[in-house]
């Protein structure tokens, strides 16, 4: 599928229309109708490459490609001083044709609207009941954008990287005898986001993600199996460099070996060091990630650094977190988030001290209502995809390029 004026246009006409819509019900003899606020469409189409080798060998003789493409379509059905119901769909493998498109997204607006009408009267059932409108967000601070990322260029196809990653075979081959099988995988995925909503936003994105994956397997010294994985990604196919391959390569080479003579612990206590990776790891899982996402926030699912911590101490004062989305070297750069809002570098802690969120426009409504201050989206809205097959992925505060800076470092 190709992201296409008319592909775009029809999207647009069709959420425009259903926001004309209304739902009727009849209270104490009233006919009431409950009305949509606001719409918008996350449009991703994903083209991968893929060249495979087992022992410098291709798998298939032509690299292989695949296509996919998803759609979520989110709807704020309703109106109160508190704001909206919020409900989201999704669907994969859309039509080509922008005539079918329509017709299909028209069956997808009919059943949203509905569920929104539903979440709505609930929300107002709910909120007499607790005083709180957990279904209701206010829909943000919106300014009209029309964005083109230009295409993205590159001098090379994938496989003119193929000497690279046949060399690759040989060195650990050759270096080390134990090793029965080398396995090599070289990726290219290139996505192309549209984001469309009633507000008059048109934003157009493209990403490039290129990998090299490589591992491979021997016998340790009591005859056990040993395999070592790893790999490396590249925001752009020029940002390769040969140097970087040969060090992770060499690195694996030696993690291999180590572990081809490794001595079987018994259970125990131990003392532990952590490398950089399972570091920069153990702070996404347990600390950025997670416990400082406005969702899990305002949601009380990261009491551990709520609202009331905020400007105090939390982690060591020699380390300091951001998170920079507008890194173009970095794979998770992007321009806008999925609600279209501009990206932005968060200094989430500095100096051991928290000093902000992830957030996206529901998590800041929520805190600034909990916090009685004002704070709006700071770009992160995100989700890996729109749809996982069983159902729509609402997307969420999420980080983007994770940097940890400490002023106590080591060497390795």
């Amino acid at each position: 599928m190709r992201i296409t004026q008319p592909i775009s246009h029809g999207i647009q006409e069709v959420l425009y229309r259903w926001k004309k819509a209304k739902v009727p019900i009849r209270v104490e003899n009233q006919n009431l109708f409950i009305r949509p606020q606001y719409f918008s469409a996350l449009l991703r189409v994903l083209k991968e490459e893929y060249i495979c080798h087992v022992n410098g060998e291709r798998i298939k003789k032509d690299p292989v490609e695949d296509d996919k493409n998803c759609l979520r379509l989110v709807g704020h059905i309703g109106k109160d001083k508190e704001g909206s119901a919020v409900v989201n769909t999704g669907v994969e493998n859309l039509p080509e044709s922008p005539k079918v498109l329509r017709c299909s997204l028209d069956e997808l607006m009919d059943s949203l609207v509905k569920r929104g009408a539903v979440a709505y009267l609930e929300g107002v059932g709910e909120r007499i009941i607790t005083t709180q409108a957990h279904t209701f967000v206010l829909n943000g601070v919106v300014r009209k954008v029309l964005y083109r990322q230009p295409q993205i260029r590159s001098s090379k196809n994938l496989e003119e990287f193929e000497p690279e990653v046949l060399q690759l075979c040989k060195d650990i081959s050759s270096q080390v005898k134990e090793v029965r099988e080398v396995y090599t995988e070289l990726g290219l995925e290139r996505e192309k986001s549209l984001f469309v909503d009633t507000k008059g936003n048109n934003i157009l994105q493209r990403k490039e993600l290129f990998t090299i994956i490589f591992s491979f397997k021997g016998e340790n010294v009591r005859g056990r199996d040993v395999a070592v994985e790893d790999s490396l990604y590249f925001a752009h196919r020029d940002l390769y460099k040969r140097e970087y391959l040969e060090k992770k390569v060499m690195k694996s080479i030696v993690d291999f070996q180590a572990r081809r003579e490794a001595l079987r612990l018994d259970s125990g206590s131990y003392p532990v060091i952590f490398d950089g990776a399972a570091a920069g790891t153990f702070i996404h899982e347990a600390l950025a990630a997670h416990l400082l996402s406005g969702k899990y926030v305002v949601e009380d699912d990261s009491l551990v650094f709520g609202t009331g911590r905020l400007g105090q101490r939390i982690i060591p004062e020699y380390l300091t977190i951001i998170d920079d989305p507008t890194d173009k070297t970095k794979i998770g750069s992007y321009d806008y988030d999925e609600e279209g809002v501009k990206s932005r570098r968060v200094v989430l802690v500095e100096n051991g001290i928290l000093k902000n969120y992830l957030l996206d426009k529901a998590s800041a409504t929520k805190l600034s209502l909990k916090l009685g201050i004002r704070l709006c989206s700071n770009g992160h809205s995100r989700s890996a995809w729109a749809n996982d097959g069983i159902g729509s992925i609402a997307p969420e505060p999420r980080v983007a390029n994770l940097f940890v800076k400490s002023s106590r470092l080591l060497s390795e």
